[in-house]
């Protein structure tokens, strides 16, 4: 049996070994964006907002990916805070699918799953890079292989969400049963940190919405 680890996925690799296919639209994704435009930024989520990035902006030219984890990414989602009733945010945790011809396996650089202490159903896949991309494969396309491996885990028609990050730079995804939708880019280094930060925000709110259906679901 094949391994395929999340590190060396390749676009050839989610096309012809997992059958996803990129389509340029998307109701889900434009629903989520719709609605960050109604999310208020509060006075105290401003000021720290501003305090980040402008740490950011002295050193992210000398931070590695841990550093620039720790010191920018890491508080930003610390700051939307995805602990909830209904989920967790977890770090560095393995997620793995198993089909007839192969396994697909890694390490999440940040997931936001139901479970306290292990995550079980993995609603959101955040993958993080310094670098502009590695040798064997692609953060874009690694953090879609494990949006891959979340939807096949969790065995439900619900979309699977997903965050890339290059340094600066943040593109959003939504994985919907075989059909992957890339936003375009935004720069955390400007003023769009503010976007960035409403979007988050309100996938909280869908998580928590999508859950309470889940849970709802299997009640029945």
């Amino acid at each position: 049996m094949e391994t395929i680890n999340y590190g060396k996925a390749t676009k050839d690799i989610i096309k012809q070994k997992l059958g996803l296919k990129q389509v340029e639209v998307s109701l889900v994704l434009e629903a989520w964006f719709e609605r960050s435009k109604t999310v208020e930024i509060t006075d105290i989520e401003d000021f720290m907002l501003r305090k980040y990035q402008k740490m950011m902006l002295r050193r992210i030219l000398e931070w590695n990916e841990f550093e620039l984890s720790e010191h920018f990414l890491g508080p930003i989602m610390a700051l939307v805070d995805f602990n909830t009733d209904y989920f967790s945010m977890f770090a560095e945790r393995t997620i793995e699918f198993q089909s007839e011809n192969y396994l697909l396996t890694g390490k999440a650089d940040m997931l936001v799953a139901s479970g306290e202490t292990e995550p079980i159903s993995p609603y959101l896949c955040l993958q993080e890079y310094k670098k502009q991309t590695e040798p064997t494969g692609h953060p874009l396309y690694q953090v879609i292989s494990e949006m891959y491996a979340a939807s096949q885990k969790n065995n439900n028609m619900m979309p699977v969400y997903g965050i890339s990050i290059i340094g600066k730079m943040w593109q959003f995804v939504v994985l919907q049963n075989t059909e992957y939708f890339l936003s375009y880019s935004f720069t955390a280094d400007s003023v769009q940190l503010f976007e960035i930060y409403k979007i988050l925000k309100a996938l909280k709110d869908i998580l928590i919405e999508n859950a309470i259906k889940e849970n709802n679901s299997k009640a029945e």
